[in-house]
C-alpha cells in the first residue's frame, strides 16, 4: 500500500466542510497525514470571532494525545464541546482574545503524526494551512497573502513526542517558534492561550505553562 504523501507546498488542500460554531468559523480540510486510520483524515483550522486578517499569521498547531479508546474519533468529534468538554480548544481560543488561528490535524490512535514528522513535513503542513485560509478562510478576496507570523506548538499527552521533533526540526517553520505547551486534559483554557501567546523569544524552546505545572503538581 503506498505511504500518504504532502500535497504540494502552497497548494490548498480540499475543503471537506465548514461549521460555524462556535464563532467564528472552522474549516475542515483533506489533508492525509498517514497513521489516521480508522478515523477520517482531516485537519481542523479555527478562525476565531473577531480575527483580523492580518499578513503575518501567528499559528497554532496543537497535537492531540493517544486515543486508542475512541480510534475512530478525528479532529472534528475531537475537540466538540458536546462530546469532550475537556477538549474544548476552539471556546478556549475564543475567550483569550487572541488574534491567532488554531490548527489541530486528526492523527492516529497512538498521535502517529505521518509525514509531518519527516524531512521538511513542518514547512509543508504550515504552507498547506496558510494556503487554505488563503482559498478558503478570511484571505480569500481580500488582497492580502498570509505569511507564517509565530508559530506555537502546544498538544496534550503522547502529542509531545512529535510535538518534541518538530520544535527540533530544524525546519524554516520551527525557527518561528515561540514556544511549545504541554496542554494536559484541562489546561487549553483562556490563560493558558494567552500566556503562549505572549512570548516571542528568538529560538525555540520547550516551556510548561503555569496551569500545567499546577496540574502536574496535584
Amino acid at each position: 500500500v503506498p505511504r500518504p504523501r504532502p500535497g504540494p507546498s502552497g497548494e490548498p488542500p480540499a475543503l471537506i466542510q465548514r461549521e460555524t460554531s462556535p464563532p467564528s468559523t472552522t474549516l475542515y480540510t483533506a489533508v492525509t497525514l498517514g497513521g489516521e486510520r480508522p478515523a477520517r483524515p482531516m485537519t481542523g483550522i479555527f478562525i476565531p470571532a473577531g480575527y483580523r486578517p492580518v499578513p503575518r499569521v501567528d499559528l497554532v498547531l496543537y497535537l492531540h494525545g493517544h486515543k486508542a479508546s475512541f480510534p475512530n474519533v478525528s479532529i472534528d468529534g475531537y475537540w466538540n464541546r458536546a462530546r469532550f468538554p475537556h477538549f474544548a480548544l476552539r471556546e478556549a481560543t475564543n475567550e483569550s482574545r487572541k488574534n491567532v488561528i488554531l490548527a489541530a490535524p486528526t492523527l492516529g490512535p497512538r498521535a502517529q503524526a505521518g509525514w509531518l514528522t519527516g524531512t521538511g513535513g513542518l514547512d509543508r503542513y504550515v504552507d498547506q494551512i496558510l494556503a487554505a485560509l488563503r482559498a478558503h478562510g478570511p484571505y480569500s478576496g481580500s488582497g492580502v497573502t498570509p505569511v507564517l507570523g509565530s508559530l506555537i506548538l502546544a498538544c496534550h499527552s503522547g502529542g509531545g513526542y512529535p510535538m518534541r521533533r518538530l520544535a527540533l526540526s530544524g525546519q524554516r517553520s520551527a525557527a518561528s517558534t515561540t514556544a511549545s505547551g504541554w496542554w494536559l486534559t484541562r489546561v487549553a483554557t483562556a490563560s493558558a492561550v494567552a500566556s503562549l501567546s505572549r512570548t516571542r523569544p528568538s529560538a525555540p524552546r520547550t516551556a510548561r505553562s503555569r496551569a500545567a505545572r499546577r496540574s502536574s503538581s496535584s
